[in-house]
């Protein structure tokens, strides 16, 4: 069994959660095309309930505000970006077929 860096495994999960939105997003919108009347399964069933919220629309306020700088703060964040090192050439998938994570990035 080869072992699999946290990079690699980081880019596999981001790659497994990407494919996963992508199917939600396709049965979500099956589901609302059938306006929620879709059968139960063994499992589960479905309800497409609406909700409704206030939202800000700071595109209403006047340009001189949206201009004034005493009316914005910088935040700073940090985002783990995952970049390929090799370009083409084949790669293992991910953890599912055999890849682990090394014993030195379980441990803190």
């Amino acid at each position: 069994m080869h072992e699999i860096s946290l990079a690699d495994e980081l880019a596999d999960v981001r790659a497994q959660i990407a494919s996963l939105k992508d199917r939600e997003a396709a049965l979500r919108a099956a589901i609302l095309e059938r306006r929620g009347q879709v059968p139960e399964g063994r499992w589960s069933r479905v309800e497409v309930v609406e909700r409704k919220a206030q939202v800000f629309d700071k595109s209403l306020l006047p340009p001189d505000i949206l201009r004034d700088p005493r009316y914005w703060r910088t935040r700073i964040s940090s985002y783990v970006k995952c970049v390929p090192v090799q370009v083409g050439g084949s790669r293992p998938a991910g953890p599912r077929s055999g890849l682990r994570p090394s014993r030195s990035q379980t441990h803190h």
